[in-house]
């Protein structure tokens, strides 16, 4: 555990979205565990006299049992993992850093695979990280790998949103580049169109589209390394939904993919803190049942995606 896991736990227990969803199994099992100390209380006290001799002691007792009991009962889901039974394969959920997990990155990108952080590329954004990270922010570094990835691709000009004269150029929607920086496998999957600076646009069927282009991509590279991901379409892409269906849309076609065919042992979809707190429509508990669900009958999602 690090000072992040704890942060991210008091940062739960302050959230007015958390009691909301939480406050009603908390009084439950607050009262549970008062009846059930005082339950035992009572049998203990055909032998020794606690209300008389110990009345103080025992409230506390039962008191401090409530509060023990319904804290462990809410205690905040960080993670959480459901194993494909026909495979050896995983699925996680993680509230936390994207960067903090083993595996390799699938990072969305524009389809114009702009690396520049003037103007284009926000440093806060999961590319920026990734390009300071594990680039040294070398912008241009990671364009030249990335170019010698694309270079046999067709493009298409997309214009900008503010001057009619500035064309973007794009490549065609699910586009992946992999690149290798410093042991660190990334995976830039091209699903945003970009009409200006700082400004992209995706819609659900693009991202869904793209994903089912990426998982034949990775099937093709070398190696069996874990992927990890965080929430695409949640930020620049602009994607008009919650997290919650996005979460589920990758969590779909990855089990639909991996259903078919084995190319890495685990999925790990990574939530920010940030965006766990904001989108009251996340909670793991709810995620983890839809998430055993599609590993047991991936035939479910199987007709979602054709």
């Amino acid at each position: 555990m690090n000072w992040l896991y704890f942060e991210t736990v008091r940062r739960m227990w302050t959230s007015n979205s958390f009691w909301r969803r939480h406050w009603k199994k908390t009084l439950e099992m607050f009262f549970v565990m008062i009846g059930a100390t005082w339950s035992f209380a009572e049998i203990l006290g055909l032998v020794i006299d606690l209300k008389t001799q110990h009345s103080i002691m025992l409230f506390s007792i039962i008191f401090g049992s409530g509060i023990c009991g319904a804290a462990y009962a809410i205690w905040p889901k960080l993670s959480i993992s459901t194993r494909m039974p026909d495979r050896d394969v995983t699925v996680r959920i993680v509230v936390g850093d994207l960067f903090a997990q083993e595996g390799a990155l699938i990072i969305g990108a524009s389809r114009t695979f702009t690396t520049e952080f003037n103007g284009y590329i926000d440093e806060g954004s999961i590319q920026g990280q990734f390009t300071r990270k594990y680039y040294n922010g070398a912008d241009m570094r990671l364009r030249d790998e990335i170019m010698a990835e694309l270079v046999h691709l067709p493009t298409e000009q997309v214009p900008d949103i503010k001057n009619a004269e500035l064309f973007h150029v794009h490549y065609p929607l699910g586009t992946v580049a992999r690149v290798t920086a410093v042991g660190r496998t990334a995976y830039l999957l091209g699903f945003v169109k970009q009409t200006g600076e700082k400004v992209g646009e995706a819609t659900l069927p693009e991202l869904r589209k793209a994903l089912g282009m990426l998982w034949p991509y990775v099937m093709a590279s070398p190696g069996m390394e874990p992927l990890v991901t965080p929430v695409l379409g949640s930020n620049f892409a602009r994607i008009k939904t919650n997290h919650l269906q996005l979460v589920q849309e990758i969590a779909n076609s990855f089990v639909e993919a991996a259903s078919r065919s084995q190319f890495t042992k685990q999925l790990t979809i990574v939530i920010s803190p940030n965006d766990y707190f904001r989108d009251e429509s996340l909670e793991l508990g709810e995620l983890s049942n839809y998430i055993s669900l599609i590993c047991r009958h991936p035939e479910l999602v199987a007709r979602e995606t054709t």
